[in-house]
């Protein structure tokens, strides 16, 4: 459901065109913020966000590798960092407009996705590029995990439709 100023509320239809324009700005912002946060994130938030996916990591041992963003881990990787990028309007925009539309798009598809192995080897090189301060790379490897996900995304979409009345 979205909120419209003084129009008021309508239901968000799940479709594949709208996912992947989201996750296309999706992915610019957050390889931005990735960016920003390589020049700005504080020495012991990076220390932090390692403490996280070690955390991230046990999950998975300790769970035949069950995907842990139904733990909130996955929001609060990139939640961070797009906090620590610094720029108010940045947050805003993908915390207040675009986040809501994302969960629901990946909640929607949580069983069809896979390997989250994978997403956590991405977030360990876009934190490693951001704690050796190397915004450009940093950018570019957020920008490739967010378009492997909105494929992703896409593919389970269209296995849902096939399996759907």
């Amino acid at each position: 459901m979205t909120r419209t100023a003084n129009v008021g509320a309508r239901v968000i239809q799940l479709n594949t065109q709208d996912m992947l324009d989201t996750f296309a700005m999706r992915e610019a912002l957050e390889g931005m913020a990735a960016r920003l946060a390589a020049t700005t994130m504080p020495a012991e938030e990076v220390s932090s966000l390692y403490d996280l996916l070690d955390k991230h990591q046990a999950y998975l041992d300790d769970n035949q590798d069950e995907h842990y963003l139904q733990q909130g881990g996955n929001d609060d990787f990139h939640l961070r960092i797009i906090h620590a990028s610094g720029n108010a309007k940045l947050i805003r925009l993908l915390t207040e407009e675009l986040y809501a539309v994302i969960r629901m798009y990946r909640r929607h598809t949580a069983d069809q996705r896979s390997d989250p192995r994978q997403a956590l080897r991405e977030h360990r090189a876009i934190l490693d590029a951001i704690a050796n301060h190397e915004g450009d790379l940093a950018e570019l490897l957020m920008r490739r995990h967010i378009s492997r996900a909105s494929h992703l995304l896409q593919q389970a979409m269209e296995q849902i439709a096939l399996v759907s009345p």
